[in-house]
């Protein structure tokens, strides 16, 4: 196969704004034979011109990232999900992170979605986990703009929720509360009531209005949160499960 042509296959591409391409895309534009593809895409990986982040995914990599040796999670996260075909959103710290807790920055982007769970992600410098539920939640998930395009992310609240019920991914729930602490100045009212419209764990809401109550000054949330308990059934439970 002709390595130049794939080359500009690559290059063309990155000139249109695009980082990422999977085999099929280069299947329906370099019509070679596979094999031969494929030791072609060898050869651009051994130059470190592009990156296998999961097989049949890819992601270019520009110049000026050429010692990073890959892009960040987010300039490709989108597209990668569109591969996999799986729903998402950016969550837990990655998400606390992105809507003002700036002094948790994470060493790995958290993305929740669907079951069955898919395995995490470590390429170079770049590292991906993801969280699983049984269905996620269709309020309270923004976009953010990225360098590449958009990526869905859990709003404040939303975020909240999720970290309290998640707190093993995010450090244990000492690590959540100091989190919660920086977030809780993007609280808002219309927030609550969307995310509570979403599957939670009754103990997950219970603990999100006695923090708010308690420890994060936001009396008007508690009282939200306390209002939508009275329709449900509840029983105490511990603070930290």
């Amino acid at each position: 196969m002709d390595y130049n042509y794939l080359n500009q296959f690559v290059n063309r591409l990155q000139s249109q704004g695009r980082y990422t391409f999977t085999i099929t895309d280069l299947e329906k534009d370099v019509p070679r034979d596979k094999f031969a593809l494929h030791m072609a895409l060898k050869r651009l990986m051994d130059k470190g011109r592009i990156i296998k982040v999961r097989n049949g995914f890819y992601v270019i990599v520009p110049p000026e990232y050429s010692e990073q040796g890959v892009l960040p999670a987010d300039w490709f996260v989108h597209d990668l999900m569109v591969f996999l075909k799986k729903p998402y959103y950016v969550s837990l710290l990655s998400a606390a992170a992105l809507n003002g807790a700036s002094h948790h920055q994470p060493q790995r982007l958290h993305v929740m979605t669907e079951r069955p769970p898919i395995r995490p992600i470590k390429v170079k410098s770049v590292s991906i986990r993801f969280v699983a539920k049984n269905k996620l939640p269709k309020q309270g998930i923004i976009q953010k703009k990225t360098e590449t395009g958009y990526i869905n992310v859990s709003n404040p609240m939303l975020t909240a929720l999720d970290l309290i019920q998640f707190e093993r991914h995010a450090g244990g729930f000492f690590r959540v509360l100091e989190i919660l602490e920086e977030l809780a100045d993007t609280f808002h009212e219309d927030d609550i009531d969307v995310s509570l419209r979403n599957e939670f764990p009754i103990a997950v809401i219970q603990r999100l209005g006695y923090l708010c109550d308690s420890n994060l000054n936001k009396p008007e949330i508690a009282q939200l949160v306390h209002q939508h308990l009275l329709k449900i059934k509840t029983h105490p439970v511990p603070l930290s499960p």
